[in-house]
């Protein structure tokens, strides 16, 4: 894809229902984060930059920020003084929009509490809070042709400005520059994430075509011999008392949202690649997400077994998952884990995952209650099955939207199928 830099690209018309706005903070550091600056930038060119003036507020900042953010402040014009000027200057700049709602793109999460903070300062939030959709856009990270335009975006950006990456206003224009590259004009689409069954754009089959394959699983299809995942643990443990309840467990976009860390820094954190591994499991997981699942498995006590279904299973072994699930706020998983060399679903090329999830209980299930925990992309081909009211999944599966995760609703939902055999 060619990108011209040499005039400012405007991107596409916004339809009057659709407006999007990319926005970019700079804080103090990850651990405590306090606002110095924010830059936003409208899909159709408009821009607005506010930073905080004085060294008083570099108090705390971390040395990454001394040394590569706090040189570039002052170079672009609109400084304030205080967050409630702050707070007045982008409340005032989002009103003017003109929109009914406003698509507020970010790509990690202290983005937009750092924003919602910063109206509230100033006595706009309730005002504004009807009219933004915040949407974590996280994913375009790490594409090669999005990271092409978003490198230059940042030499355009110096070349008019002398700002440069981590400068607010800098990577909210190259934000923008990247979700374009992916996405258009038009309504957003899925990259394809690191969990995932490899079956995105095609429809899903029928409740006619998915259901009679679905019930043969467990008529006793002939499956026999199939290659486990590396499983360091296979033959450790003991076995879960008869009847233990099981929990098909996916791991993106049910608990971890990419916001602002996601599988392959796991695996950096765990394998001692990852430059701040402490940073990474204490924001790898959604707290709120992490939450509704301790209450889960509180409310059945405990007496719960995980299998894992998530694509995670493919590069980690089992004590490398346990000890980053432990290591992030989820050790009751990791406690829970099947055993046996039945912790996870087998890895099977040209199937669903409906299909590893049935070969699994097809071979290890004793008729125990069990529930499907997954997501509306990588667990396409469970949505028709759980509609299957004659079918072994029906009121079975639970499936969170993308970038969200698991909700305090689904808590009830996941319970119940735990407790009905």
């Amino acid at each position: 894809m060619h990108i011209n830099t040499d005039t400012p690209d405007t991107g596409p018309t916004p339809s009057p229902e659709q407006r999007n706005v990319f926005i970019d903070c700079e804080f103090t550091d990850m651990a405590d984060p306090k606002l110095l600056s924010i830059g936003l930038v409208a899909d159709d060119g408009q821009e607005l930059y506010v930073e905080l003036t004085g060294a008083s507020h570099l108090a705390g900042a971390s040395t990454f920020v001394l040394d590569t953010v706090a040189p570039q402040f002052g170079l672009v014009p609109h400084q304030e003084t205080s967050l409630i000027d702050i707070g007045k200057r982008v409340g005032d700049w989002l009103l003017a929009l003109g929109e009914a709602s406003v698509t507020v793109c970010y790509d990690y999460h202290a983005d937009m509490d750092l924003l919602e903070h910063t109206l509230r300062s100033a006595g706009l939030w309730t005002r504004l809070s009807p009219v933004l959709k915040p949407t974590h856009v996280g994913y375009l990270i790490g594409e090669s042709d999005v990271e092409k335009v978003m490198e230059a975006s940042w030499r355009a950006s110096f070349a008019a400005n002398g700002i440069d990456r981590h400068h607010a206003l800098a990577d909210a224009r190259a934000l923008r520059a990247g979700y374009v590259c992916m996405h258009g004009g038009g309504p957003s689409t899925h990259l394809g994430r690191f969990d995932g069954e490899g079956i995105a754009g095609i429809p899903d089959p029928g409740i006619e075509e998915l259901t009679p394959a679905q019930v043969a699983w467990f008529d006793g299809g002939g499956v026999t011999s199939l290659q486990r995942f590396n499983d360091d643990m296979a033959e450790d443990g003991m076995d879960a008392p008869d009847g233990t309840a099981v929990l098909f467990l996916d791991i993106d976009d049910v608990l971890c949202l990419s916001d602002p860390y996601g599988g392959y820094d796991a695996i950096d954190a765990i394998r001692s690649k990852h430059p701040r591994p402490e940073l990474v499991f204490r924001y790898l997981f959604h707290l709120p997400a992490v939450d509704v699942l301790k209450s889960v498995h509180e409310q059945m006590e405990g007496r719960v077994r995980y299998v894992i279904t998530s694509t995670w299973r493919q590069h980690l072994t089992c004590s490398q998952f346990s000890e980053i699930m432990r290591r992030s706020g989820l050790g009751f998983v990791a406690d829970n884990l099947e055993r046996k060399g039945c912790g996870s679903t087998v890895v099977w090329p040209e199937r669903t995952r409906l299909n590893e999830i049935a070969e699994w209980l097809q071979r290890h299930g004793k008729g125990e209650p069990f529930v499907v925990v997954d997501d509306t992309f990588s667990g396409q081909s469970l949505a028709a099955a759980r509609q299957y009211a004659g079918g072994p999944f029906h009121r079975r599966i639970v499936l969170c939207d993308e970038n969200v995760g698991l909700l305090p609703e689904h808590v009830t939902l996941i319970v119940e199928a735990l407790r009905r055999r």
